[in-house]
């Protein structure tokens, strides 16, 4: 692997890492704060709604994305600046009809069969909602095509930080409804932000003729059916738990357990998938040693992360959430120890998904994620009755796990030996589990923590598992590399194959 190479993916770790970290002020904010002014019933409410508009986004979401990131790239002549903006108007044309016809069926089934868990005062919010996210979403992934990935990538921070000023501000003045609307309101707020960055291309002379804008599409759907489909894997459990148990708290109680999971896991995850546009050089070059060895030592400190994560909850989770949360949340505990275990075969889909797509087979999992799906619905079904928001997390694990076992069947050679790294950590990390049979105050929880860090870190490092050397230099090279390559290249590199 040539040095640019190196570079391109060491860049876009760096960026991607970056703005995600620059999220995580304002999300421990909101999982902080809101819960704790709403308390564990409204807020329930509150993240059951958020839920299922984030799974009715998912459904008009046609990997717009990768669409954009395939086919906007190109040369600055006047002829391809024509072909961007009608590429932008078919799509967002094409959004813009595929959410109203869904708000519309869904606005009729409540109508028909009206739910007490989704009240009519929130169709309203909710349709408006979806409409100016396609909006917003699709001028935003437009930017990403184009190049723009610092202002591509600020969107999450800013959605992160209009949530949680606007949510704490209107549901303080009008309660839950005023939260709602609340998140309208940021969706308006972006998509006047992110207008005057693409108004250059917003009105083109002439629209796609529906012969060519079926080939774009077509190449978007691809990629839609697995993407979403691991995006309800993610993102049901608040769906799950409201309409078996109908108990917000449940819901609230799993939703915060979640998110941290959820950030946790896609920033590990980040790092895997962004090692593609190397990943891809070395697999056309038959390389694939290198691309096991990459994945391996990556993995491997991802292993050790998780276990720290694990240890860090063990001792300072209960003190924390209460102090944070109040006692009405100290059921989050359990969930989120069960989520943190989830990420362990989550982040073995993330890595089946690099091998999906160097085959140029984005659908290669779709039967995996699907098993996946109903292995956490019944699983679900099983243990909500019972033992509520955990159970969720346990089946939220189980469809992971499905997910993760596909991957190392279909991929067997190339996985097995990468696993048993990425399982090593782990299996040692196991004994932070004896730290749950003590009840210690926050003072020595911390000292406790700190010293069974360190002596986990010594053993690794007296075993080799880990190289002290070896993270330095991925640290300084992605420092290095941040400081001076620029980003555009290798965003070419990775979407040169629909990769994204």
């Amino acid at each position: 692997m040539n040095s640019s190479e190196s570079q391109y993916a060491m860049r876009t770790v760096s960026l991607g890492a970056i703005f995600r970290l620059l999220r995580w002020p304002f999300v421990l904010l909101s999982v902080t704060i809101i819960p704790r002014i709403m308390g564990d019933f409204m807020y329930g409410r509150y993240a059951f709604f958020s839920s299922v508009y984030l799974l009715a986004d998912m459904l008009t979401d046609v990997s717009i994305i990768q669409i954009f990131g395939r086919f906007v790239p190109g040369d600055e002549s006047d002829e391809h600046h024509e072909h961007r903006r009608q590429l932008l108007a078919g799509v967002l044309v094409f959004g813009i009809v595929l959410t109203v016809t869904l708000a519309t069926i869904l606005s009729l089934v409540v109508y028909i069969h009206p739910f007490d868990s989704l009240p009519n005062i929130w169709l309203g919010p909710l349709c408006i909602l979806l409409f100016v996210t396609r909006i917003e979403s699709v001028l935003f992934s437009f930017l990403y095509g184009l190049n723009h990935i610092a202002r591509y990538s600020s969107r999450d921070v800013l959605r992160s930080m209009f949530s949680f000023v606007n949510v704490v501000i209107f549901y303080s003045l009008f309660g839950l409804i005023g939260a709602i609307w609340a998140m309208v309101l940021r969706e308006i707020v972006l998509t006047i932000i992110v207008i005057p960055w693409v108004k250059d291309y917003l009105l083109p002379r002439r629209f796609l003729p529906w012969s060519d804008m079926k080939k774009y599409l077509v190449f978007g759907f691809q990629f839609y059916v697995p993407i979403l489909l691991f995006g309800i894997l993610q993102r049901s459990g608040n769906v799950f738990i409201q309409f078996i148990t109908d108990s917000p708290e449940s819901v609230g109680h799993f939703d915060i357990a979640s998110q941290f999971s959820l950030m946790s896991l896609n920033f590990l995850g980040l790092i895997l998938m962004t090692l593609l546009p190397s990943m891809t050089k070395l697999h056309v070059d038959n390389e694939q040693e290198t691309i096991h060895r990459w994945h391996g030592s990556v993995l491997t400190y991802c292993g050790v992360i998780i276990a720290l994560v694990f240890n860090m909850l063990v001792w300072l989770g209960k003190p924390s959430i209460e102090i944070c949360l109040g006692s009405d949340f100290a059921p989050t505990y359990s969930v989120v120890l069960v989520m943190v275990l989830a990420m362990a075969p989550g982040l073995v889909c993330y890595m089946g998904m690099n091998y999906a797509i160097l085959e140029k087979k984005p659908n290669a999992y779709t039967s995996g994620v699907t098993f996946g799906i109903i292995g956490m619905a019944l699983v679900c079904l099983i243990l909500i009755p019972h033992i509520g928001a955990i159970g969720a997390g346990w089946a939220t694990l189980v469809g992971y796990f499905i997910l993760a076992m596909f991957f190392t069947a279909r991929y067997r050679r190339h996985l097995l030996t990468t696993i048993a790294n990425f399982v090593k950590p782990l299996l040692i990390g196991a004994c932070f589990v004896i730290g749950l049979a003590f009840d210690v105050r926050l003072r020595n929880a911390i000292l406790l923590f700190a010293i069974s860090s360190v002596l986990y870190l010594t053993v690794l490092s007296a075993l080799h598992i880990i190289k002290w050397s070896e993270l330095t230099r991925i640290v300084e090279s992605v420092f290095r590399q941040a400081r001076h390559n620029s980003p555009s290249q290798q965003i070419k590199t990775f979407v040169s194959n629909g990769q994204t």
